[in-house]
């Protein structure tokens, strides 16, 4: 659809249509990956090329739009996808495992998913009425999301839900989804954002703003595939802590431009975010199985995504606030504020860790929450 429309609203329809697939693909393709071996350590080492393959697509997709922009080719890039999906799907029955997953299958909660997508819709509008000068209109958003907000946690206690909320109060699951959210609400809404200031405040065209975050996500790919070898050996929530803090110093590196600024400036601070990604993606994909029970890994990673673009969407409205007119102020401010929000996620992932065993691989939970889970 993409490939083929010749007006907006026809290519937004069709954005959306692959928004829900692509939530379909992140939301499962770590699980999957849990179904298929059930052994820790395979599972971690597994997380890791997972992760490592989000940084490469992540690096190679804008470079590769990029070049199709400049030759006025950009549809290709969607023929291109089309075609990719279509072989996997096909490639996906041999590969996969086919055997019954050891979760029980439920319904899907229509109440729980629509009053989720409610809030989200009505706080991110909350918070771009505040930058269109309607302070009222606003209030009025930011209490109807509040009220739905409570209205999903009321419908979480029937008995078909979105997750069984006795899954949070296992420490380390709540610490990989709290993790996941401070993910969204730092590097990736402001490497979002940052796209946006190259162009436009920079001057860069698509294709070098893309060269220049590659130096984020391409950095990351590269990272995580480091601890192909390496990374079981290092506790999960070293790894997250270590990274949310890293990834922090960047965005610390990456404000305080002026005008005239070169693109230049922002590599060092995109490297470090990179490295610091790389050990970050990997810790997410790895807790996202090893915080829960085998027969919900694919409830753990669902939840730990669905908080990671929770984050992005919420951070990424609030940096077009927070920015103004002026990018490269509203750069600097940007950067601090998703650093502190990285920050502030790293401290909580090491509270929530204290008092917790540190072995290579984190075992299964047990006790009332694993009772309450199942």
């Amino acid at each position: 659809m993409c490939a083929v429309v010749g007006s907006t609203w026809p290519f937004v329809v069709a954005r959306v249509v692959v928004g829900l697939g692509a939530a379909g693909m992140i939301a499962t393709g770590l699980g999957l990956l849990a179904a298929a071996d059930g052994d820790g350590r395979h599972r971690s080492t597994s997380a890791v090329w997972w992760s490592a393959a989000m940084g490469a697509g992540i690096a190679l997709g804008p470079l590769l739009t990029g070049v199709l922009d400049l030759a006025g080719a950009w549809r290709w890039f969607y023929v291109g996808l089309a075609l990719a999906g279509t072989l996997l799907y096909a490639l996906a029955g041999r590969v996969l495992p086919v055997e019954p997953p050891a979760e029980r299958a439920r319904r899907l909660d229509l109440v729980g998913f629509t009053l989720l997508t409610a809030f989200l819709a009505l706080l991110v509008t909350a918070i771009v009425q505040v930058r269109a000068g309607g302070p009222v209109l606003a209030a009025v958003l930011l209490g109807g999301s509040g009220l739905l907000l409570v209205a999903l946690g009321l419908s979480q206690r029937r008995p078909q839900r979105l997750v069984d909320p006795g899954i949070f109060t296992h420490r380390p699951f709540l610490g990989a989804t709290i993790a996941g959210l401070g993910t969204g609400l730092g590097i990736i809404a402001a490497s979002s954002f940052l796209c946006t200031v190259l162009v436009r405040a920079v001057g860069l065209s698509t294709f070098q703003a893309a060269g220049v975050l590659a130096a984020w996500s391409g950095t990351s790919a590269l990272a995580a595939l480091a601890l192909v070898r390496h990374g079981p050996r290092i506790p999960g929530r070293v790894q997250l802590t270590a990274g949310l803090v890293g990834v922090a110093v960047g965005l610390v590196l990456l404000a305080g431009v002026g005008d005239p600024v070169s693109a230049w400036r922002f590599v060092p601070g995109l490297v470090v975010c990179g490295c610091a990604s790389g050990l970050l993606n990997a810790g997410l994909a790895r807790q996202a199985v090893a915080t829960v029970p085998g027969g919900l890994a694919a409830t753990g990673t669902a939840a730990n995504n669905t908080a990671r673009y929770l984050g992005a969407a919420v951070g990424i409205s609030v940096a077009s606030v927070t920015a103004g007119t002026d990018l490269l102020a509203g750069w600097n401010r940007v950067a601090l504020l998703a650093a502190a929000c990285s920050l502030l996620a790293a401290l909580a992932v090491a509270w929530l860790s204290r008092g917790e065993r540190a072995p290579g691989v984190a075992g299964a939970p047990t006790g009332s929450w694993r009772t309450a889970a199942e």
